[in-house]
């Protein structure tokens, strides 16, 4: 849909503010620059919110790539930070069990043999 303006046409709607091929870029340059990088420090170093970047995710493949190696980066330093006790085990184990990284407390338990219930008989 478009407007016109002075006799320019101009496209109806806001403006895009961000170009998803361009945080995508920006977004691993700043990964590759950071031991320890967050999607949350990115997006205040850049003015976009979270959930800009994680609904441009969406619509593209190549930024979505691109936080997942930021998540893939951050779970790879928590497992060695945990493994060489250099950091808080507690917080360790609360990050990972974060939906990004998809570790679970879950338990699964296999029951064998019978379980017999005794009858009850009415009339004997």
């Amino acid at each position: 849909m478009t407007w016109n303006k002075g006799g320019n046409t101009m496209p109806a709607g806001r403006p895009k503010e961000f170009d998803p091929t361009e945080l995508a870029i920006q977004l691993l340059e700043y990964m590759e620059v950071n031991d320890d990088p967050m999607i949350q420090e990115f997006c205040l170093q850049r003015k976009v919110s979270k959930d800009t970047i994680y609904r441009l995710a969406k619509e593209s493949p190549r930024l979505s790539d691109s936080i997942k190696l930021i998540n893939l980066k951050q779970e790879v330093r928590t497992i060695r930070n945990a493994e060489n006790n250099t950091g808080n085990s507690t917080f360790a184990i609360f990050k990972l069990k974060q939906k990004c990284y998809g570790w679970t407390d879950k338990q699964e338990l296999e029951h064998s043999g019978e379980i017999k219930m005794p009858g009850i008989i009415i009339g004997k």
